[in-house]
């Protein structure tokens, strides 16, 4: 009598397994999915284009004075190497505590850098970004479309390339850039 009612139990269950994954398949039906490829969108698109360049003119900025200390740093060390020799003792101690400060200033203005460096990348990026999901979210709503993911950061292994609007992003994108 127990097996009959655990078998019943068990047969319950099965049905309801059953209908769950009907429901869900039925469901996952009617689920309008779309994937881009931000990176792509960041590259190709006119506004992602002018964003990387701000942030390359702006690199370049600071590159070209970290590269005007580093001249001054390395004509210093020479200096220091050519003529110390020569110099009186104070002379060559001051000379080399110029040195040491200079150095100090000179690896904290690198630290400086890069990190503002990063932070001008990161910053340029998540507005690029902000707008991209924008558009997104228009194209979504206009066509009814249920979830839009990036194929690269969403785990997605494969996915049937007419589910792609990449190239219907990039061209509101470049649209909307012109107003």
């Amino acid at each position: 009598m127990k097996n009959v009612r655990l078998t019943g139990f068990m047969s319950g269950l099965l049905c309801l397994f059953i209908l769950c994954i009907f429901t869900f398949n039925a469901a996952a039906a009617e689920l309008k999915v779309r994937v881009i490829n931000i990176q792509e969108i960041m590259t190709k698109s006119k506004i992602g284009k002018d964003v990387m360049q701000q942030i390359k003119s702006k690199r370049d900025t600071m590159k070209l004075k970290w590269e005007n200390q580093k001249k001054e740093f390395d004509a210093l060390k020479k200096e220091l190497e050519e003529t110390g020799a020569m110099m009186s003792k104070d002379a060559r101690i001051n000379k080399e505590r110029e040195f040491r400060i200079k150095a100090m200033d000179f690896e904290r203005m690198t630290k400086e850098l890069n990190k503002r460096s990063q932070e001008v990348e990161f910053i340029e990026t998540r507005k690029l970004y902000q707008k991209i999901q924008k558009v997104a979210e228009k194209i979504a709503s206009s066509e009814g479309i249920d979830i839009v993911m990036d194929h690269r950061q969403a785990g997605i292994l494969y996915f049937n390339k007419s589910l792609d609007m990449t190239k219907k992003m990039i061209k509101k994108l470049n649209a909307e850039n012109k107003k």
